[in-house]
């Protein structure tokens, strides 16, 4: 019989499958792997005050059976933002506790 979380994971897979966004992640050191999930897109100020300037926000939310321990040597590219590489800025486990919310930043080369 399966539990309330079996049932909790199984229906977050199921929403992100339909509607979420395709991400790449990949483990230092690991194969990548590509799933759906949701992504969220936004602008960030940085430096408010008389000299502001903005740049991308990208936060994402990743299954912690999938990803275990977030690091920030750990790559991620979104396809609706191609050509871009992006690396964990900060991370805080999602309500359920079964996924990572991911804040993004563009990845040093």
């Amino acid at each position: 019989m399966p539990t309330l979380r079996d049932a909790t994971l199984a229906i977050e897979r199921g929403v992100n499958g339909a509607l979420g966004d395709e991400i790449t992640y990949t483990v230092a050191g690991s194969d990548p792997v590509t799933f759906d999930t949701w992504v969220e897109f936004g602008t960030a100020l940085i430096n408010p005050g008389r000299s502001t300037a903005s740049m991308e926000k990208v936060t994402v939310e990743v299954p912690t059976d999938l990803v275990p321990e977030p690091a920030s040597t750990d790559r991620i590219t979104v396809a609706l933002l191609p050509g871009k590489t992006w690396e964990m800025a900060s991370r805080e486990r999602g309500p359920t506790g079964m996924v990572w919310i991911l804040d993004l930043k563009r990845a040093v080369a």
